[in-house]
């Protein structure tokens, strides 16, 4: 069954459900030829398939509330092929204001097209607070998704010449990683990043 425009609600009663209403038939070949197939298939074939498709729905359909992520971002993870990319540029922002409000600042931002596809724009911004440097970036698959988290692409450790001014990384303290948060950038959230800053930089 397919989404109304409006709702982000789920109309999967299954993973099987969900998997099959997705649009696997179309011609989807990408970089080095790779074809894009249904997940339940590649798994019975063998191959590795990344996160098990009943795994991801539970992310995309089975949580009480969705923090962060907006509604219509919401609705491109649930009906996106789950090894397509998005620009979840919307939730980037938020977190960019977030980290902000944190003491970091803002280093650089880039707004670049996908390497393998040229039509999904993303963002990747760079914060730093000391010496602890925090990588954000906005691209994400629906398999990549950890709903209710602060995605972290790296969180680095920094030394500045403070005759240059030029930055080069000491240490590489994190990268592909999720904090879990328990409400809406607030002060939950808050302690939930510091404690996370705290644990893997020191």
């Amino acid at each position: 069954m397919a989404f109304t425009r409006k709702s982000v609600e789920p109309f999967y009663s299954s993973a099987k459900e969900w998997v099959d209403s997705l649009p696997y038939d179309q011609p989807l070949e990408k970089f080095d030829g790779y074809v894009y197939r249904n997940p339940f298939r590649v798994i019975n074939e063998g191959l590795k398939p990344g996160v098990h498709p009943a795994v991801v729905y539970e992310r995309l359909f089975c949580e009480d509330k969705y923090m962060i992520v907006s509604k219509e971002e919401l609705r491109m993870l649930r009906t996106t092929i789950q090894y397509q990319n998005l620009a979840l540029n919307d939730m980037h922002r938020k977190l960019c204001g977030f980290v902000k409000k944190q003491g970091f600042k803002q280093i650089s931002r880039q707004v670049e097209p996908w390497r393998w596809d040229a039509s999904v724009k993303f963002i990747m911004s760079s914060f730093l607070r000391g010496d602890i440097r925090i990588q954000l970036w906005s691209l994400m698959t629906p398999q990549e998704f950890i709903p209710n988290s602060i995605p972290i692409w790296s969180m680095d450790r920094m030394y500045v010449n403070p005759e240059t001014g030029r930055r080069r990384t000491l240490a590489h303290l994190a990268s592909f990683d999720h904090i879990i948060i328990e409400d809406e950038l607030g002060e939950k959230s808050v302690e939930a990043f510091e404690q996370y800053i705290k644990e893997h930089g020191g």
